[in-house]
């Protein structure tokens, strides 16, 4: 185990240990060589954000290029220009956890409040609505909504998205919609996107990227849909924070929305390979607990039943083990006694990290 430790096997960000595909690459270059070096307008180029829209057309939901995309630097931003453009000083956002820790930190930044809402590893939030309208106040502005989900891997059905819209609907609310993961799901799963429902195209703000799907995390390329008046403020943020993404990125951008899908249906198996074998050998564990993922590329077993809180699991992962992973309190109420195991990675680095962090687990019980 020592000698484990002394090549770290990453399986904790989420971020695919795999290339970028090529063809996309080579528009970079292209852009590059054409002097595509300089600023964009503040909503982006045309190009990507008709590339945004025939993309979004494509799966059944008709957006203007012109007045209802914003290229963003990757879905973080997105999410945080958001909040900045919907929120008031003490407005509260209902947040389902566990959950991404990007978007209590946002909604902090904003200058909202952040309620959690603990629905549990299994996410759904249908079994959770009794706790989800008590959430809701007079200050409530916002709901956020992911699926895909990140930590769980958990893909919202259509009950779940229903008591949204119909909470959205009854209280007045605006709906973030994280589907960075929508491309990414497994055996008999489909992906509903909410903006699609009956009267919840206008009170829907749609964050995607293109980091997880195309391989291309440290690109900084992603996207808003959202209304125009809500476009209008983001981009005003954008433009005072970071003025635009690099216009290159964006040329490369097209070609990955508009050119072949192979390498997003390669991804996808690879990923899937990975999940089956890491769910496989976390099976030898008796006392452990892993929901099944359906999306996303993450693991979220419950070890509550060897005693291990999270952040001391994870130090001595990684210390001990030689496997980085993150730790489940990070994701908020419902977090801890979790971690977070991300497979977006070769099978043979998701197996033997895997395989490390159960041999460590059957060893050292708390």
């Amino acid at each position: 185990m020592a000698e484990a430790a002394d090549q770290l096997i990453h399986l904790d960000l989420g971020d695919p240990a795999f290339p970028t595909p090529s063809h996309i690459i080579d528009a970079a270059c292209r852009a590059l060589k054409a002097g595509l070096t300089h600023y964009t307008e503040g909503r982006g180029i045309r190009k990507f954000r008709e590339a945004v829209a025939w993309s979004e057309g494509r799966l059944g939901l008709e957006v203007d290029p012109d007045s209802e995309v914003l290229a963003t630097l990757g879905a973080s931003m997105g999410i945080y220009l958001a909040f900045l453009a919907c929120l008031g000083r003490g407005d509260e956002v209902v947040v389902p956890s566990p959950c991404w820790f990007v978007y209590p930190q946002s909604v902090k930044l904003a200058g909202g409040r952040c309620v959690y809402v603990n629905v549990g590893d299994e996410f759904r939030l249908a079994e959770a609505e009794e706790a989800l309208k008590q959430a809701i106040n007079r200050r409530t502005r916002m709901m956020v909504v992911n699926t895909p989900h990140n930590p769980t891997g958990a893909v919202l059905n259509v009950d779940d998205l229903r008591l949204v819209r119909d909470l959205a609907l009854d209280h007045d609310l605006i709906v973030l919609s994280d589907e960075i993961y929508k491309h990414i799901i497994y055996d008999d799963a489909s992906h509903i996107c909410i903006a699609k429902m009956p009267g919840m195209r206008e009170r829907t703000i749609l964050v995607n990227s293109l980091s997880k799907t195309y391989a291309m995390a440290g690109w900084r390329i992603g996207y808003v849909i959202a209304p125009k008046q809500v476009i209008d403020a983001m981009e005003r943020f954008q433009t005072f924070i970071a003025a635009c993404p690099p216009a290159f990125v964006q040329a490369a951008a097209v070609e990955a929305l508009r050119g072949s899908q192979r390498c997003v249906e390669e991804l996808v198996r690879r990923c899937d390979q990975a999940r089956k074998a890491a769910l496989s050998l976390l099976g030898e564990l008796e006392r452990v607990r892993c929901p099944k993922p359906r999306g996303a590329f993450y693991l979220f077993p419950d070890l509550s039943g060897l005693g291990w809180e999270s952040t001391s699991l994870t130090r001595a992962l990684r210390e001990k083990a030689g496997v980085s992973t993150m730790p489940g309190a990070m994701f908020g109420p419902g977090g801890e006694y979790h971690i977070r195991i991300s497979y977006a990675a070769p099978v043979e680095q998701v197996r033997e990290g895997v395989r490390r962090i159960v041999s460590f687990l059957k060893t050292h019980e708390r």
